[in-house]
């Protein structure tokens, strides 16, 4: 008897809120530690490979609760049994635990970087199961819930604001391949609201492709590609509505009458003085091209049939443009019949090309602190 309850004393100590509660003071501790230290351990400023020393933790912590609750069974079967019925709702401890582990499974098999890397797709639906996990710890745990109330509201309103995010207007208006990158120019229709500094990423969806899919993609322009009101900042490059053809400005002909008007611009591959003023272009039929720019590694290229996501986008991309050659100019009519840059809708004309959810914050963006930058390619 002495022994069951000494094994009992044990299980207890990696489950419910005393485990909890010592978990979370292990973690306050080393908190409170001298800061520098701190970080020289736990990544904080990486987030992803924060995120991967937190699974670890996670998993090591889920086996030794499992192994334990087997061990405390073996020894002391009607001890732990009865233990038991004290935790879950309902008396579902069993089936909730297996199929936490088994959501473990599924997510910790497929993020590996070898799945990671040939298959993201498997990765980013396996990692899904984690809406299951939580759902199902809920139900194991009576006092889970006043640890993941916090963190799971912040994740439900972060995905409400991702999805308000996504819902802005946005232009495609270039795509350019070299393989395997293919380079892709954005506009927001409201620039005021899309204030990036350079080193930050976004997050693309398709939703040809998949409506539930989201990538991350660096940005890959500096901010003045964007002329942002109030910033300061304002992008002098001039394009040819109809072409996307970049154009410079023509100087007035000397001998030109006075009272005519001028304002001509020519393409920039051309030479303005062998064209006649009627082939040059008008201030009207040029305008300024703000862009993002995102240079994606297309994968899957040698693949009989398209897999990955990044290779169906640029698929989808040829799609619109039909035995055209790169680079794609977009170009669109507004409510009025006018023809302005960049194209918001695709082949399904209530679908979008492309959502986004960004700017996104990350390390990169802090080069601005240093006097030396090393940038290697």
């Amino acid at each position: 008897m002495l022994l069951e309850l000494a094994i009992l004393s044990v299980g207890e100590v990696f489950d419910g809120f005393t485990h909890d509660l010592i978990f979370f003071l292990v973690i306050f501790c080393l908190c409170s530690c001298h800061v520098v230290a701190f970080r020289s351990y736990v990544p904080l400023s990486k987030n992803v490979e924060f995120h991967k020393i937190i699974a670890k933790v996670v998993f090591f912590f889920a086996w030794l609760h499992t192994i334990m609750h087997f061990a405390n069974y073996t020894l002391a079967s009607r001890g732990t049994l009865a233990l038991f019925k004290k935790f879950g709702w309902g008396g579902t401890t069993f089936f909730t635990g297996f199929v936490i582990l088994l959501s473990m499974f599924f997510i910790y098999s497929a993020a590996s970087p070898a799945v990671k890397n040939a298959k993201f797709e498997n990765f980013f639906m396996a990692h899904h199961w984690f809406i299951l996990f939580f759902f199902m710890l809920l139900l194991h745990g009576p006092v889970f819930w006043c640890w993941s109330l916090l963190p799971l509201s912040l994740y439900a309103v972060e995905r409400v604001l991702q999805s308000l995010r996504g819902g802005r207007a946005f232009v495609v208006t270039k795509v350019e391949w070299i393989s395997p990158v293919l380079a892709v120019k954005i506009c927001p229709i409201d620039k005021a609201g899309f204030n990036f500094r350079e080193g930050q990423y976004l997050y693309l969806n398709c939703p040809h492709i998949s409506k539930n899919e989201w990538h991350p993609f660096t940005i890959s322009s500096a901010r003045g590609d964007l002329s942002i009101p109030g910033s300061g900042m304002s992008n002098p490059l001039r394009v040819a509505v109809e072409t996307g053809e970049e154009v410079t400005e023509v100087p007035r002909p000397a001998d030109l009458d006075p009272r005519q008007r001028w304002a001509k611009y020519c393409p920039l591959m051309k030479d303005a003085k062998t064209l006649e003023p009627w082939q040059l272009l008008d201030k009207h039929e040029t305008c300024f091209h703000d862009y993002v720019s995102c240079h994606i590694k297309v994968h899957g290229l040698a693949d009989p049939k398209a897999r990955t996501w990044t290779r169906k986008f640029k698929e989808y991309v040829e799609l619109m443009c039909p035995g055209q050659t790169y680079p794609y100019h977009f170009s669109r009519r507004d409510e009025r019949g006018e023809l302005q840059l960049g194209r918001r809708f695709g082949v399904n004309p209530s679908e979008p090309i492309l959502r986004v959810d960004g700017p996104h914050s990350a390390p990169a963006e802090h080069y601005v602190n240093y006097k030396t930058v090393m940038i290697i390619g």
